[in-house]
């Protein structure tokens, strides 16, 4: 990568990158990463700039009055590598580049003074294959080479600042980096990496001249082209150099780790920025660089460490498809701020931690980490998140748990969620509880997607969509006020979860498996569809006095479905056990598996005649009731018929709801079949009752009782047969 050319990219020589990160002093001589000099201070006070391997020499100064610029201080000679590996190696004991020369004083006139030569890289990694990788041993040290000084003009006086006029003094060689590695290797660091210092500027004449500048700090480790870096230990950058004039200005330090593109660093230990020069004395604030510089796309970025840069910038990203990444006990003293696009912020690691949500912000905002477009959390921790923000924070969450306690810890609404693999948990301690309503997004994978809800309620007011699954989690209830349009299924583990709040919304579409002790209630007010495929061992519930239609073969279903308040009507199977409550109904055509009834059983519906089938057993509580739709007549009358292949007990009262006008029966009209014990007693609800007490409907000119059994004393069976003409009592 020639870094001339990545440089000179208007995103990364800003005027605002330039002065803090030194960028500038890699483009003065560079042409790209394989060069072994490293640029001097030039021109008579010209800031040296240290290259990445070998400081090189400083430019000699220019003459001044009264002299030629043969008489200009000598630039100093650049320092040489500490060590050249083209391979891995381990590291044991210190490891220095070799200090740039100091540049010589200009001797005659107002002669320039010499810049001091660049420091050397203490460890070069140049060709390797990232075979096997480099270790800096516990108790080791690297360091870069320090800048040398640069000369001091010719005579003597006040001094100034600057670079570049005669009778300046040279400029300090900038310091080496700690560590240079490529090509795809590795460093893990045990001990300590420092880049070099750099070099104090060279004194003025004190008349036209200006004092020289100090060298900037070396980096302590350059990473490119694919390397990679495991900090467990400690890593900064060098101190800038410090001038000789009295407005001090101050040089950059070296930033901690500099990356030029898809590279990563891994930092369980510590990174520093180097110090600024002039700072630091005389009760001045230091001023450090940045701990870590990604320049270029696709680098990553992991923090389990500290990250030091005393309180300015401590990470800066410039590119695309960056990855920052903080784990549990991270220390990020300084902003961290993302310039370019597709920059994602993660919350990763295995250990569970905590995040304050204020401190993600838009790029023009204070917040401690800004810029970033992409948020995600990733790892098998959980991480909670405290607070909220207005900023757009579309989060993903791809591995472990995110808990939030409030919609604002997800930022703007207009941002969605997405979930791939992970789990979000609603937690609330006061009221009221939490209400998400940012759209949810869930991707399909072999992990599923979870939504848990440990104690009370939670709702989410927007609609769920995309093609995978979603699991409930979790011991408390979950609320799902929308119409939902995910498909990859649901699947209740624990708690509950609610469709719908009493409204005439809430759906959700595809299968849906029970767990046992799990509930899932749907609480509508309105007649609405289930179209979903029931399994499982827990536990439904119809409510909010809606009427549910249930069209789907659930017949795997063993668990209990609990008819609260409403109607269910079932064209299709339901296994399991049904309850039926006081003031529900149960109708339709279909097939239940076992049914107790407090309330209202009714085959077919309002205008269709229908058969119900109970394919096991039949209990009828106090108050319960059979409706019959029946066209009386013959024996052979259009009606509705209950069908019990199993046994019946208790009680309940038939309802004939007539639309014949009578006819002579033989057998009777069979509206009740029992295939198995007949133990229930099924008493009619007449128009009047006969002098023996028996109640009685009229169908024209003719009564009907309901017997059980007809010509056989064994049929188990119930019968609406003809009784004597009627003759109401004219009292009656």
């Amino acid at each position: 990568m020639n870094l001339c050319k990545l440089f000179n990219k208007k995103l990364l020589c800003s005027s605002f990158i330039v002065p803090l990160f030194s960028v500038v002093s890699f483009c003065a001589h560079a042409q790209g990463l394989e060069p072994m000099g490293g640029d001097a201070g030039g021109n008579g006070g010209g800031r040296s700039a240290s290259q990445l391997y070998r400081g090189a020499e400083g430019e000699n100064g220019r003459g001044g009055d009264g002299g030629t610029n043969l008489s200009g201080g000598l630039g100093g000679a650049g320092g040489d590598p500490g060590r050249v590996l083209l391979e891995g190696d381990t590291i044991v004991g210190p490891v220095a580049g070799e200090d740039g020369h100091v540049g010589t004083q200009g001797v005659q006139g107002a002669a320039n003074g010499g810049g001091g030569g660049g420091g050397g890289a203490g460890l070069v990694m140049r060709k390797g294959k990232g075979d096997s990788p480099i270790i800096i041993g516990r108790h080791s040290a690297v360091r870069g080479g320090n800048g040398g000084d640069g000369g001091a003009a010719f005579s003597e006086g006040e001094l100034t600042q600057g670079e570049g006029k005669e009778g300046s003094g040279g400029s300090g060689g900038d310091g080496g980096a700690g560590v240079f590695i490529k090509n795809s290797d590795n460093l893990m660091n045990h001990g300590l990496i420092r880049g070099g210092e750099g070099g104090s500027g060279g004194a003025s004449n004190g008349m036209d001249g200006r004092a020289g500048l100090g060298g900037r700090g070396g980096a302590g480790v350059i990473l490119d082209n694919g390397a990679r870096l495991l900090n467990l230990d400690n890593i900064s950058g060098g101190r800038g150099g410090n001038d000789s004039g009295e407005l001090k200005v101050r040089s950059p330090g070296g930033m901690g780790v500099l990356l030029t593109g898809d590279n990563s660093v891994i930092n369980a230990g510590q990174i520093h920025g180097g110090g600024y020069g002039n700072t630091g004395s005389d009760g001045d604030a230091v001023v450090m660089a940045p701990a870590i510089v990604a320049l270029g796309d696709r680098n990553k970025i992991v923090n389990a460490g500290a990250l030091h840069s005393g309180g300015n910038i401590a990470v800066r990203i410039s590119g695309s498809d960056n990855h920052f990444e903080i784990r549990d006990g991270a220390i990020t003293v300084g902003a961290t701020i993302a310039d370019g696009y597709r920059n994602k912020f993660v919350l990763g690691g295995d250990d569970d931690y905590f995040f304050h949500v204020p401190k993600l912000g838009d790029f023009d905002s204070g917040a401690v980490y800004r810029g970033f477009d992409l948020f995600e959390k990733t790892g098998k921790a959980t991480w909670t998140l405290f607070g909220g923000t207005d900023a757009k924070t579309p989060w993903t969450i791809s591995l472990g748990t995110l808990v939030v306690t409030t919609d604002k810890a997800l930022g703007a609404t207009s941002e969605a969620l997405t979930i791939d693999g992970g789990i979000l948990e609603l937690v609330y301690k006061d009221l009221p509880p939490v209400k998400i309503s940012h759209p949810i997004l869930l991707i399909q994978n072999d992990d599923g997607n979870g939504i848990s809800t440990e104690s009370r309620e939670a709702f989410i007011t927007s609609s769920i969509a995309g093609e995978g699954s979603l699991s409930k989690l979790g011991a408390g209830t979950l609320i799902l006020t929308d119409d939902n349009f995910y498909s990859g299924g649901t699947r209740i583990s624990e708690g509950v979860l609610k469709v719908g709040d009493g409204q005439a919304r809430g759906s959700i579409k595809g299968g849906i498996q029970l767990d046992e002790g799990a509930k899932l209630i749907f609480d509508r007010n309105d007649i609405y569809s289930v179209d979903n495929l029931i399994e499982g061992d827990g536990n439904l519930i119809l409510t909010g006095g809606g009427s549910a239609h249930f069209s789907q073969n659930s017949s795997a279903f063993n668990g209990k479905t609990e008819i609260q308040s409403g109607a269910l009507f079932l064209s299709s199977e339901l296994g399991g056990k049904t309850i039926i409550g006081a003031n529900s109904l149960l109708a339709g055509s279909g097939v239940a598996e076992l049914v107790v009834s407090n309330g209202v059983l009714s085959p077919g519906d309002s205008k269709t005649y229908g058969t119900f089938a109970i394919a096991n057993d039949y209990r009828g509580l106090p108050g319960s009731v059979v409706h019959i739709k029946a066209v009386l007549g013959d024996d052979q009358s259009q009606t509705d018929k209950l069908i019990i292949e199993g046994n019946t007990y208790g009680e309940s009262t038939v309802h004939i709801e007539n639309f014949g006008e009578g006819g002579d029966t033989v057998n009777g009209i069979e509206i009740i079949s029992v295939g198995g014990a007949s133990n229930a007693e099924f008493t009619l609800k007449g128009h009047y009752e006969l002098p023996s007490g028996t109640p009685a409907v009229i169908a024209g000119a003719h009564a009907y009782v309901l017997e059980k059994g007809s010509n056989n004393p064994q049929d188990g069976n119930w019968y609406l047969l003809n009784c004597p003409p009627f003759r109401p009592d004219r009292s009656a």
